[in-house]
């Protein structure tokens, strides 16, 4: 599946089960302030989609449950 046109991508920003970082939601927290409410981040060989516009996120769960995959890393 892919995201048409694709939002902007995180460079250098990696997600704690993937990767070593110094503080995660420092980290997302700098890329949203750069890149915008909607943005992606490859951490491993995973890449994650994070919104935080209302839009966006009712747009998430608007799709099916099938296309929405939901994860926990503590699990």
């Amino acid at each position: 599946m892919s995201i048409t046109p694709s939002p902007p991508h995180a460079e250098g920003v990696g997600l704690p089960w993937d990767v070593a970082v110094g503080d995660a939601v420092d980290d997302l927290a700098a890329a949203r302030r750069a890149l915008g409410d909607t943005f992606t981040v490859t951490s491993g060989d995973d890449t994650y989609l994070f919104t935080f516009s209302p839009a966006g996120v009712a747009a998430f769960y608007e799709l099916p449950r099938t296309l929405r995959r939901r994860a926990s890393p503590t699990s």
